[in-house]
């Protein structure tokens, strides 16, 4: 389905060319790529972080590694000396690109992937050690797309018996640390699963938390992608979340078999006041297995009365009115019988009504949750 999707896409972007003399689907266009050790040597048994350095012209974008919609996600190939072993990458937070009716989650301008990569004790001092990496990536714009491509990037460093920071390179990896989203924040995140979607809950009693604004769940392994329609909202208990799960046979069967939610919240108005990232990431995050209160009991005792409220006035109704004549005539006529009698036939309609309404009730359930 995703190679499906990614043709369609070119063949879109060709579309374009064919309407547009001034887009060339086979542009080169440039993308300026690095490979930049933090170190200026490194030691036995140490852990090295490097940056994938990549700058896409205005206006063009790569995606992230779950990008939303059709478009291939950023792909790394490692060619590592022996012994030399990726420890993790570090994704900056991805920007929201909205197109025909899907959010994306793409890289524009300048930006660096940091990947810490942990040095063998074997490694012998006095020797050169070749670090290669291949990234793989698409560019899109607003018309169409390029087509997949990719760029061999090596860095050598040498072996010392310590580690030696290069000064040099201090800023790029401040700049590219501060893109990383938050691990750490003042906020509670509670995750839920509700038939075929996800619930999050976010709420934080701390003076530092900031009014959230615009709250989008990314994924980062595909649960759930920018096609379907989050809904964002303020409870009285701070703000929740719902994102429909991307693959779902629509009772919520795959959902169910899931133990854990990972991925990234993006918030445009941060997570901490005086903080300027907007990304706050969550990693294998168990979903709770509490009952999921979406009401208050203020909020609960407004639905019972306006159910009352509604009994009440359907009573006045044309279709109901006459009835209640003739029931009140009944239960006359029953005056001065066995009173056993009158027991079982108050009993007959309470059960009848009731079961009436259990059967209504749990059918709209099934209903709301398919």
């Amino acid at each position: 389905m995703k190679h499906l999707l990614t043709s369609l896409l070119l063949i879109f972007a060709f579309n374009a060319s064919a309407r547009d003399e001034d887009f060339n689907p086979f542009a080169e266009e440039s993308v300026p790529a690095q490979l930049i050790s933090e170190a200026k040597s490194v030691a036995p048994g140490s852990v090295v972080t490097l940056a994938i350095q990549l700058e896409h012209e205005d206006g063009w974008h790569a995606y992230y590694k779950n990008p939303g919609g059709p478009g291939l996600p950023l792909k790394f190939d490692w060619k590592l000396p022996e012994g030399f072993e990726l420890k993790k990458l570090h994704w900056p937070t991805p920007h929201l690109y909205n197109s025909s009716g899907t959010q994306f989650y793409v890289y524009e301008g300048s930006y660096a992937i940091l990947a810490d990569i942990s040095v063998p004790d074997s490694a012998k001092p006095g020797t050169t050690a070749e670090l290669k990496v291949t990234p793989h990536w698409q560019l899109c714009n607003d018309r169409g797309c390029l087509p997949p491509d990719s760029l061999d990037l090596s860095v050598k460093i040498p072996v010392t018996n310590e580690t030696q920071i290069d000064d040099i390179q201090k800023s790029l990896f401040n700049a590219a640390q501060k893109s990383i989203p938050l691990t750490n924040s003042p906020w509670d995140i509670k995750v839920f699963k509700q038939g075929g979607s996800f619930i999050i809950d976010l709420s934080s009693s701390d003076s530092s938390a900031p009014e959230l604004k615009d709250v989008v769940f990314i994924s980062s392994d595909n649960q759930t992608n920018g096609t379907n329609p989050q809904k964002f909202e303020k409870t009285d208990t701070g703000y929740q979340i719902s994102i429909p799960a991307a693959k779902t046979t629509g009772n919520g069967d795959e959902v169910e078999k899931l133990a854990h939610l990972s991925g990234i919240l993006h918030s445009k108005s941060g997570w901490i006041k005086g903080d300027t990232r907007k990304g706050l990431e969550f990693n294998k995050l168990a979903f709770d297995k509490k009952t999921l209160e979406s009401a208050s009991f203020g909020t609960l005792l407004g639905i019972i009365g306006g159910m009352l409220l509604g009994g009440l006035i359907l009573n006045l109704m044309p279709c109901v009115f006459p009835v209640i004549g003739l029931k009140i005539m009944g239960f006359a006529q029953q005056a001065g019988e066995d009173k056993k009698k009158v027991m079982l036939h108050g009993v007959a309609f309470a059960v009848g009504v009731l079961t009436s309404f259990w059967v209504l009730a749990g059918k709209g359930s099934e209903e709301f949750l398919c």
